[in-house]
């Protein structure tokens, strides 16, 4: 069976459409040819090596290849072909394993120094009072400044890369990694993913590994999306309907974003909704966000982190970040004379595109490492989900 590519991305890489990334990683063969070409020497394969090793006909491929071209996932030079974002290989692993860890170790005891800190700053949050430390530690440090404002933080420094001008006016970066059990157990296990829904008022956020697939907002329409692509032979029928589609999901998540104010800010009965407002109930109830008891009655049920809240996210955030720019901005450079070996270097990757995935590789041991001493909640673990907290975020 030939080996393939399991697929992400960093930003917004648009509309679902033939400059989408995700649409061409989705057509036949794409997961198996860029397997074939990052693991090979960069501008080694030609179009008649990567058929010959797929064991089927040029055209079956040859415009998909020029279709990737054209959005920079691959390059061409003297009809050989190399990739162009980051992926990372079981052959890497090793590598990466022992420097991600190294580094995580570190800054895992240094945050856990300042927990008398940390806790005080945390505990003037909105919702305090009503999870444990350790649930509102994973959700401020672990997500909102480890996947986010270090992002940004690192990003200004010039660290590593956070935006990359992509085709078709869209801003994206690309990780690619080996679909195999081991690259699986070793990426997808860490607490590094968040999964966030945004609408004008709310942020639907989960924050959690990769291991299954998760019942959260940004999950569903994407599978939607996914399923309807092929839902007929007819291609631009199948993409005209999945916009279609985009526009009355984004309706009905701001639909949703206005019953998780109203019921923040009071008391809101179930036979004081609209016809149109049960469709929103159902659905956030199904993806767990709130409950509904057998009165009536409505609870949000993950924590709810207010505009307020963001102030008190900003002092603890500058206290962590105090504690590991320096060290992150000299761990992450050099790459190319720290780890020559790496598919992606040996591909000539910007190194803070790298960089950018090796953070997570780094965050996300950190924030194994914060769980077994205690310091976060433990998510529980979902069958067919994997493990991961929901949080909501008033903007």
């Amino acid at each position: 069976m030939t080996k393939k590519i399991q697929l992400y991305h960093f930003g917004d890489y648009g509309q679902y459409d033939e400059q989408s990334p995700l649409y061409l990683y989705e057509q036949k063969w794409a997961s198996e040819l860029l397997y074939m070409i990052a693991n090979a020497n960069p501008y080694q394969l030609t179009l008649q090596d990567i058929a010959k090793r797929l064991n089927i006909e040029t055209n079956e491929i040859e415009s998909l290849l020029g279709e990737m071209v054209a959005i920079n996932m691959i390059s061409m030079k003297d009809n050989r072909y190399s990739v162009e974002f980051t992926i990372f290989l079981e052959k890497d692993l090793p590598l990466i394993d022992e420097y991600s860890k190294l580094i995580a170790y570190d800054l895992g005891r240094k945050i856990v120094e300042h927990k008398d800190e940390i806790t005080h700053m945390v505990s003037k949050l909105s919702t305090y009072n009503k999870f444990d430390l350790g649930r509102l530690l994973y959700h401020v440090i672990g997500c909102s400044i480890f996947d986010g404002t270090a992002m940004d933080a690192f990003g200004e420094r010039g660290i590593f890369s956070v935006s990359k001008e992509q085709s078709g006016k869209r801003d994206y970066l690309l990780f690619g990694f080996e679909d195999s059990e081991k690259v699986e157990a070793f990426s997808d296990g860490l607490l590094c993913s968040c999964n966030n829904h945004r609408t004008e008022k709310v942020m639907f956020l989960s924050f959690g590994d990769s291991n299954g697939n998760r019942k959260d907002m940004y999950r569903f329409f994407r599978q939607v999306n996914s399923h309807l692509r092929e839902v007929t032979k007819h291609n631009g029928l199948n993409l005209a309907y999945i916009k279609t589609i985009d526009e009355y999901n984004k309706r009905l998540a701001n639909r949703c974003a206005d019953l998780i104010v109203r019921i923040s800010q009071a008391d809101v009965s179930t036979n004081a909704i609209s016809v149109e407002e049960e469709n929103a109930l159902d659905l956030l109830q199904e993806l767990g966000y709130i409950e509904v008891y057998k009165d009536g009655g409505v609870k949000i049920v993950p924590p709810l982190f207010t505009t307020e809240d963001e102030k008190i996210i900003e002092e603890v955030s500058n206290l962590v970040l105090g504690i590991c720019t320096g060290y992150i901005a000299d761990a992450l450079a050099g790459l190319k004379i720290k780890m020559p070996m790496l598919s992606a270097v040996q591909h000539g990757i910007d190194e803070k595109e790298i960089a950018n995935e090796l953070w997570h590789q780094v965050f996300g041991n950190v924030n194994e490492y914060l769980v077994k001493e205690g310091f976060f909640a433990k998510p529980k673990h979902r069958d067919g989900e994997g493990r991961y907290f929901q949080a909501l975020y008033i903007s």
